[in-house]
């Protein structure tokens, strides 16, 4: 678990939320600076990547839950966190001298924020609508895909779902008996 510190700002954020709303939580950065954590940290040493949300929510009070993901080929160590309110607020933190996070290129790196809140109230934190979202599956594009049922593998009109080697297999049965 990373042991995020709330910035000042941050804190301030939490303190106005009865007058200016509650504080969004719509973003993180990461970096790979490295310093002593303090609650006057406003801004990451150095930032590699800006990354929203795929995934997010507040599951309780006080708790927010955010899901992430870095498709491109870049290949990083992360020594540093910050997450950032809509306003851009770095509102909370985390630095290491060691890397936490390592992603190699060619490779996708797929992680989750929690941040819990002790005292919070109770709808002082939200996060940006958002769920995870895999893309379709193609011939160049690892994804998601839909099984094609027996029927569908029968009529051979389908070019948008994948075969099973316990379908193919029944097919070709199906089929040798039909053609002998």
């Amino acid at each position: 678990m990373i042991p995020f510190v709330i910035t000042n700002a941050g804190l301030a954020a939490l303190a106005s939320v009865g007058t200016l709303g509650p504080v969004n939580l719509t973003n993180i950065q990461i970096g790979s600076g490295a310093f002593a954590l303090s609650g006057t940290v406003t801004a990451l040493q150095s930032e590699l990547f800006s990354l929203t949300p795929i995934g997010s929510s507040v599951p309780a009070t006080g708790t927010v839950h955010m899901t992430f993901e870095d498709m491109t080929t870049a290949a990083y160590n992360v020594t540093e966190i910050g997450i950032f309110t809509s306003t851009g607020v770095l509102f909370a933190y985390y630095s290491a001298a060691t890397p936490f996070l390592v992603k190699t290129s060619g490779n996708i790196a797929l992680f989750s924020v929690d941040l819990f809140v002790t005292n919070a109230a109770p709808g002082s934190l939200t996060t940006p609508a958002a769920s995870f979202n895999l893309p379709p599956a193609t011939t160049t594009v690892a994804g998601v895909i839909e099984l094609s049922t027996q029927a569908q593998a029968l009529a051979g009109t389908n070019n948008t779902t994948a075969m099973t080697p316990l379908l193919v297999a029944q097919v070709a049965f199906s089929m040798s008996r039909i053609f002998g």
